[in-house]
């Protein structure tokens, strides 16, 4: 295993350092005098027939002992080719084709910038007498890589790749990990990557021998063995230098997609259709390229056949259609599969369940039933503020994360969320295995972590509040005009509207307080926009001017409406009211599609008393002396 560094340079005995950064020695190099006396000839002609995996860790343990016998030579050049055969190929990335092996933290393995100056120029002078393969390859792509200068280099590093391929389609090369054969793509990665050497080193149109056999010895094999997936990327590969033209592409692809067995793949099979339809058209045939195009829907409605529930089967149906779609003539075909997918979407509401989890909330209730039986009717309000407060944004994401990212599904699979007519209302992509999350990842996974917390709040310290509050006060609209008419968050003219919504909040009516306080707040939000001299409007492209809504509000707005609430009450606003897959709740309430429940889960108790914390929060200054004394007038 690699060896994890905060810092690129290498320390004693060319192992990695982890000493300060001011403290951190100098590149101990491994010079040509080394190369020569390390035995390293003799070491790599024991080992023929070993892949770039089982080299690497040979190399490693040799290094080590090494150290232990005190052969510096030995050490510090098997140290140093260990560090390089353990990069991460990347092809897909074209900017940093190798990365480290491992990262955690501030610390990594070694990457292709750690050899620099003259220990990458020993590199590129020693690297095309290498005998083994795998490592020739890897000494010369990575001194080319740094240097173009080291054209020798680079060419033995082509040629070395294009011998790997060779060797494996030979079956001549033994892979270092037990139980694991070689295949096809082992083969088509070093193709690949000779081809792109291959680009860089010769001129454009002028195809080195060695690559040309390899490549045509790789994609006569992925015929043989109908190796779907591996020869869509060889003709991808093929074509971008004039190895495969589009009609032979096309026909080859289609042949082996014909012929495909019942029980093949249909998403490799898949591949193929869609590499002849994309030749069909490069070569102007749109009738062979809707054709094609509809033999890879179908592949697709195939993968539903392959699933049991019907969840996963409306999953496939809906991504055929949208492939037909793009498709000419097949609007009955787009009909009938519509049908079948909302039939399918209601079968799955019978296969949804639901989890419990035991949550004992007894030391909570009594504590908040304890704190409200003693509290005046103004000291009640300013408690419920604290109550319903929004979580730390930074925290808050710290823990989702955290809790997230242990999980490997979260890593490599993405996230659909439905509604209760078993209907795709959102999606979130992947993480990734070693990826920083996107923003929309972070909400999801604060939104699915904040569920519990606030079935806490409410069910443990909102509603035990409110009702011991309403046994000893008849809490009225009156008791609210107060606050109402006097916060700068409720717009002059609207303080009734808001007074109805909060009484019927304190009395337990969800269904009526909701439907008046959620379309209040877009509005409440632009006034004070407005009061706090930002523009929430916008111009259509008719020049007449409109209001923004909430999203927009949200994203164009957003560091204006952060420098007057903060980053924590606009990311709550966020999480409730706009953002899905979370609640949504003013969108979801606006289309009407909150039933009664609704209303009274946790999500909508929250969010209607988190519209009280907005208004009474400006007030928090002027609470003792002007508020409450006008709210015990009312008494």
């Amino acid at each position: 295993m690699a060896a994890l560094d905060k810092h690129p340079e290498q320390g004693e005995n060319g192992r990695m350092s982890d000493q300060p950064e001011d403290d951190r020695p100098l590149y101990v190099l491994a010079t040509r005098e080394d190369f020569a006396a390390s035995g390293l000839d003799a070491f790599l002609a024991a080992r023929t027939s070993a892949d770039g995996y089982s080299v690497e860790n040979d190399l490693r343990d040799a290094a080590a002992v090494a150290a232990a016998a005190g052969e510096g030579s030995r050490e510090r050049v098997f140290d140093l080719l260990a560090g390089l055969m353990s990069f991460h190929m990347r092809l897909d990335d074209p900017a940093e084709v190798f990365g480290a092996k491992l990262v955690m933290g501030d610390r990594r393995s070694m990457i292709p910038s750690d050899i620099r100056g003259e220990q990458n120029d020993v590199v590129a002078d020693m690297a095309p007498s290498i005998a083994h393969a795998h490592l020739r390859a890897r000494m010369g792509d990575v001194a080319f890589l740094n240097a173009r200068r080291h054209h020798r280099a680079g060419r033995a590093a082509m040629e070395a790749y294009c011998e790997v391929a060779m060797r494996v389609l030979a079956g001549t090369v033994v892979p270092g990990i037990p139980g694991v054969a070689l295949g096809m793509h082992d083969v088509v990665k070093p193709i690949a990557r000779a081809i792109d050497l291959m680009r860089l080193l010769n001129k454009r149109g002028d195809i080195a021998a060695t690559v040309r056999g390899a490549f045509e010895r790789a994609w006569d094999q992925a015929r043989a063995d109908a190796a779907y997936v591996q020869l869509v990327e060889l003709a991808d590969i093929g074509m971008g230098v004039g190895l495969l033209t589009p009609d032979d592409a096309s026909r080859e692809a289609e042949i082996l997609a014909s012929a495909a067995p019942a029980n093949a793949y249909p998403e490799a099979v898949k591949r193929a259709w869609l590499l002849a339809a994309r030749c069909h058209g490069w070569s102007q045939r749109p009738d062979d390229e809707d054709r094609c195009r509809r033999e890879a829907a179908e592949q697709t409605l195939k993968m539903r056949d392959q699933c049991h529930g019907s969840l996963a089967k409306a999953h496939w149906t809906k991504l055929a259609v949208a492939e037909l779609r793009e498709v000419k003539g097949t609007k009955d075909r787009v009909r009938q599969l519509l049908d079948e997918m909302r039939q399918l979407q209601l079968s799955a509401r019978d296969e949804m369940g639901s989890t419990l989890i035991p949550i004992d909330l007894t030391e909570e209730r009594a504590a908040a039933v304890e704190l409200f039986e003693g509290l005046s009717l103004p000291d009640a309000f300013a408690q419920m503020l604290i109550l319903v407060d929004a979580p730390k944004r930074d925290e808050l994401r710290a823990a989702a994360i955290a809790g997230a990212k242990g999980s490997i599904l979260d890593a490599i699979g993405g996230s659909e969320y439905l509604d209760g007519d078993g209907k795709t209302v959102a999606r979130v992509d992947a993480l990734g295995l070693d990826s920083e999350p996107d923003e929309d990842w972070v909400k999801a996974k604060c939104v699915r972590h904040m569920s519990v917390t606030r079935f806490q709040q409410v069910n443990g310290l909102i509603e035990p509040a409110r009702r011991t509050l309403l046994d000893r006060f008849s809490v009225e609209e009156r008791h609210l005009v107060p606050i109402t008419h006097t916060t700068p968050f409720v717009p002059p003219g609207y303080g009734n509207i808001f007074s109805l919504g909060f009484a019927r909040m304190f009395q337990g009516d969800y269904v009526s307080a909701a439907h008046i306080l959620f379309p209040q707040l877009e509005n409440s939000l632009r006034h004070m926009l407005v009061l706090g001299n930002a523009d929430p409007t916008k111009v259509e492209a008719d020049l007449l001017q409109g209001d923004r809504a909430l999203g927009a509000l949200l994203d164009v707005n957003r560091g204006d409406l952060e420098a007057m609430w903060g980053v924590d009450i606009v990311h709550e606003i966020d999480l409730l009211f706009n953002f899905r897959p979370g609640p949504s709740l003013r969108n979801e309430l606006a289309h009407g599609k909150m039933h009664w429940n609704a209303f009274h889960a946790p999500e909508t108790v929250v969010g209607c008393w988190f519209i009280f914390n907005l208004a009474c929060r400006p007030l928090f200054s002027r609470w003792r002396n002007v508020v409450a004394p006008a709210i015990e007038m009312e008494l």
